[in-house]
């Protein structure tokens, strides 16, 4: 693994973080997520980014990790060029159900490797 990779893994561990902070700051409920075009705006820049980020990871950081990247860059890629056609409770899922776990691997990544 090289050391580029310890500091893609913190700056997707700041992007989940903010997101569940967007989350405090404005409610969690699919209604409000659905009703606020700023927080769906945030929630989707800061999965683009994540997904961004993704791409660059090396190809062993990609393997030996447990999580869905490719995943990952997929979602980048459709938020990034059909964002009118996204379906939101999708986008609202990941966000509430899936970047948590994404969270919580990059904490123990970091931790392991003393990052």
């Amino acid at each position: 693994m090289y050391n580029n990779d310890f500091s893609r893994i913190e700056r997707i561990e700041f992007y989940c973080s903010e997101m569940a902070k967007a989350f405090e700051k404005f409610g969690k409920t699919l209604e409000y997520y659905q009703s606020d075009f700023f927080l769906r705006s945030a929630i989707s820049m800061f999965l683009l980014q994540i997904g961004e980020i993704a791409n660059g990871l090396t190809e062993t950081t990609r393997i030996v990790s447990p999580v869905p990247w490719s995943l990952i860059r997929g979602l980048r890629n459709r938020i990034a060029h059909g964002y009118d056609d996204m379906n939101q409770e999708i986008i609202y899922d990941t966000a509430v159900n899936d970047i948590p776990k994404l969270k919580e691997f990059c904490e123990k990544f970091l931790k392991e490797h003393d990052c």
